[in-house]
């Protein structure tokens, strides 16, 4: 461990380190097995037989994956689906939710196939096999994620996986089951995260000190392009915006397994909050499944709305709040994660009151080179995050 790595956890404040060595979550590869995923599946369909055999409506519940009212926060693990959450059910005898009902079954059959002859298969892929009856992608990547919560399992596990859109750069090779060699700092801009993301056997590094996760490819690309992995010795994750499920899973393995710190450069707007809050704590939707995804270690190291105020960017350079902004700020400061977390809190109500925000391009106006060469250097060595 390098000595900015020791510093890091040294320097967390003792509950934070408390609850990441507490409760370290169940291993990525040990969840649940394929014949577990089949039998919970197969329970499903016998309740579903004993419903009609009963002359009773057959029906599936689902725990609603849209209110902040299910969730909870547990420190060192994340956001959670609490155990007495709502529910809503579909039923075939119901004129309002037969079709979801009829859909599915279809996509249960799927995926039951997929883990009886253990083959993975896009959510493109599934959409394809049948674009009339599910008319949307959309609706299609809400069922699959609705059966992975219904069945209590993560969505890799049902074999279905989404095409990534992030990128990774800098000293890091990524070892696949099959052999294959995944070099990250061969690449001028980047190499894009594996799809197959649970066929990562080994992640290795011999230099990188911090994991820099980006909000933006632009951002990425240009801190990429002025060879920050190496100047700073770390290596740059981006999701290009809202991350998918692969670009979250990678960079929580990265900092499970080389026990590197994770920091994250994000824009100083409540939808960039919002991101990073997506990284650190786990999504709503996604809740069932924080254990994995959420980055539990990670800390914000800018563009904070304070350092905003402080380098007295111009006006010019600043964007105007709207009354969304205002809205979702709001929402921010009643997550419930936000108790546990009163300096993120303060920040956002820094943004509240400035009635500003600003991208993280807009330091570019001091300089072209200033986040790369002045901004991040020393936010790093003098340990500003939060």
């Amino acid at each position: 461990m390098s000595n900015f790595s020791r510093d890091f956890w040294e320097n967390l404040d003792a509950q934070t380190r408390e609850d990441y060595f507490r409760y370290p979550g169940p291993k990525h590869d040990e969840i649940v097995t394929d014949r577990e995923v089949l039998a919970k599946i197969e329970d499903c369909i016998v309740r579903l037989l004993n419903d009609v055999r009963h002359l009773q409506q057959p029906s599936l519940q689902f725990r609603s994956r849209s209110t902040w009212q299910n969730v909870e926060y547990i420190p060192g693990v994340g956001l959670q689906v609490k155990k007495d959450c709502t529910v809503s059910r579909i039923s075939l005898c119901r004129n309002n939710s037969c079709y979801k009902f009829g859909l599915c079954l279809k996509v249960l059959s799927m995926i039951y196939k997929l883990l009886q002859s253990n083959q993975t298969a896009t959510k493109r892929d599934l959409f394809y096999n049948d674009p009339k009856l599910f008319k949307s992608q959309t609706t299609l990547d809400h069922l699959v994620d609705d059966i992975g919560c219904m069945l209590g399992v993560p969505r890799h596990m049902l074999h279905v996986v989404a095409t990534s859109k992030g990128c990774i750069a800098g000293d890091l090779k990524l070892i696949c089951e099959d052999g294959e060699i995944i070099d990250c700092s061969e690449s001028a801009s980047g190499v894009s995260v594996p799809v197959q993301i649970h066929s990562v056997t080994s992640v290795l590094s011999k230099t990188a000190k911090f994991i820099l996760v980006i909000e933006k490819d632009a951002t990425f690309q240009r801190l990429l392009s002025e060879n920050l992995p190496t100047i700073l010795s770390c290596i740059i994750i981006t999701g290009k915006g809202v991350p998918d499920v692969n670009t979250r899973l990678l960079t929580r393995i990265l900092s499970d397994r080389l026990h590197l710190p994770v920091l994250g450069l994000f824009d100083s707007d409540p939808h960039g909050i919002e991101i990073m809050c997506v990284y650190r704590f786990g999504s709503l939707s996604l809740a069932y499944d924080s254990c994995n995804l959420a980055v539990r270690n990670m800390k914000w190291i800018g563009l904070l709305p304070t350092d905003v105020k402080r380098l007295n960017l111009p006006k010019q350079c600043l964007l105007p709040f709207s009354g969304t902004d205002e809205r979702k700020c709001r929402d921010l400061m009643k997550r419930p994660y936000m108790a546990s977390h009163p300096e993120i809190l303060k920040q956002v109500k820094a943004m509240e009151e400035f009635k500003h925000k600003a991208e993280i391009q807009s330091l570019s106006h001091i300089s072209s080179t200033f986040l790369g060469d002045v901004y991040l250097p020393l936010k790093v060595k003098q340990g500003e995050w939060i």
